[in-house]
């Protein structure tokens, strides 16, 4: 599979995701992440047009992952550690191993940089959470 059929294909998850946590966040009456899921949707439909056109295939990549970050920290502030979207952060680093590693020469680099870069997030993140409770309390 081309690298340019796996990011299609990875845009295509991450925006059904984000389409099922528009109805969550609706259901929820969360504002921030509803706003936050309609700026999202229309933003991954024009990443996913450039990857047709073979345009900006390498910042699509580095998009998404900093769109999945924002989605993690916003999602744990909004609703706590417990909500699991801190789970979000192995999705990272999976996904950049897949993604990446096709061309080893490269780019070998930048998985275990991802990596530790996600790791150092998530203690952030856990330290962060315990020390402040969430906006939002879903149950």
């Amino acid at each position: 599979m081309t690298q340019k059929a796996k990011l299609r294909y990875l845009v295509i998850a991450v925006m059904f995701v984000h389409v099922v946590l528009l109805g969550l966040t609706l259901f929820y009456v969360i504002f921030p992440m509803v706003l936050y899921n309609l700026i999202v949707i229309p933003f991954y439909s024009f990443i996913y047009s450039n990857i047709k056109k073979d345009r900006i295939i390498l910042l699509s990549y580095m998009l998404t992952f900093l769109e999945l970050v924002v989605q993690i920290v916003l999602g744990t502030l909004m609703l706590g550690w417990n909500s699991g979207f801190v789970l979000y952060i192995f999705c990272i680093v999976t996904v950049s191993f897949y993604m990446l590693m096709s061309n080893m020469q490269k780019k070998l680099f930048f998985p275990p940089l991802i990596t530790i870069a996600c790791l150092v997030f998530y203690i952030v993140l856990y330290r962060y959470a315990y020390a402040q409770p969430s906006y939002y309390e879903i149950g």
